[in-house]
């Protein structure tokens, strides 16, 4: 699984998976021209989709119509170091469930793959690909 990142100019990168291209960028009040989410925003949205994939699935696997579902995933986020370090999930459905449904889905959500991902902490390593440039010889170095 990969996607590719593409800077195209201030604070917008255009995202490619498979054949899907979307776009990351910031507001206006923080120097972005808003054509996209923020990258936390994305954070966000992919926790809510892929725990709405796997409800969706709960769903139809009890025979229960999962029409109008919808997912707010909230963040809070914390200073030193910068990051998200509270989320919710709120699941809304907009008919009853027995209480054997409503266990069943939080536990499919906890053990989507987004979810295990945030809770068990991947390994996230960084490399850099650039050329190194090379000084030019002075006098002293010959």
């Amino acid at each position: 699984m990969q996607v590719k990142v593409n800077y195209t100019g201030q604070t917008q990168f255009q995202v490619i998976a498979r054949n899907h291209v979307s776009w990351s960028d910031h507001p206006f009040r923080s120097g972005g021209t808003d054509i996209g989410m923020t990258p936390s925003e994305w954070l966000l949205g992919a926790i809510g989709t892929c725990a709405g994939a796997y409800v969706v699935q709960y769903c139809e696997a009890q025979g229960i119509d999962p029409k109008g579902l919808t997912m707010t995933v909230f963040g809070q986020v914390e200073n030193l170091p910068q990051r998200i370090n509270y989320i919710r999930v709120e699941v809304h459905i907009p008919h009853p469930l027995e209480f054997q449904h409503i266990t069943g889905i939080k536990q499919v959500i906890e053990s989507s793959l987004i979810h295990n991902t945030l809770s068990h902490s991947p390994v996230i390593t960084t490399e850099i690909i650039a050329e190194t440039l090379k000084l030019p010889q002075t006098a002293a170095t010959n």
